[in-house]
């Protein structure tokens, strides 16, 4: 059971926000012996603001990621996975910012500590397309803001 949920962690980790390759030639993972002991994860800085025009809740077609991006830089990220026992609901609570394209996730997962994520972000009305590298990319829509309608 808690080799599952370790797994189940991670994937989550994984799905919800992805992972971006390090850039070429930035040094990390070059230049050592040969042995490899893995993916090398990208430090990324958290600067920037939080962009009103990217603060709104947002889903993926079929609801498997959300993203609640606070106006006050505040974050919720949501994602449901599928696994043998069932789909798996879990969320984080973070930060985000604006850096000029992209957009920064920060957020603390279980077993992995802090963690900031950097996005090359398209933003087109109320769609936000962002590049996660070797895993595509991943569309949002906005949804309707509940306190709009009162």
């Amino acid at each position: 059971m808690r080799r599952l949920c370790l797994m189940i962690s991670l994937s989550l980790s994984l799905l919800a926000v992805g992972c971006k390759p390090t850039a070429a030639g930035d040094g990390a993972g070059e230049g050592d012996s040969g042995s490899s002991t893995g993916p090398v994860r990208k430090v990324v800085k958290f600067e920037g603001a939080a962009d009103p025009k990217f603060a709104g809740t947002w889903k993926t077609d079929k609801e498997s990621s959300v993203l609640d991006l606070r106006k006050d830089g505040s974050l919720t990220i949501t994602s449901m996975v599928r696994s043998p026992r069932g789909t798996v609901k879990s969320s984080f609570d973070g930060k985000w910012l604006v850096s000029g394209e992209d957009l920064l996730l920060q957020y603390s997962a279980p077993k992995q500590g802090e963690m900031t994520i950097e996005y090359p972000a398209q933003l087109t009305g109320n769609e936000m397309t962002l590049d996660q590298g070797s895993r595509s990319k991943m569309t949002y829509k906005r949804q309707p803001d509940p306190a709009a309608k009162k």
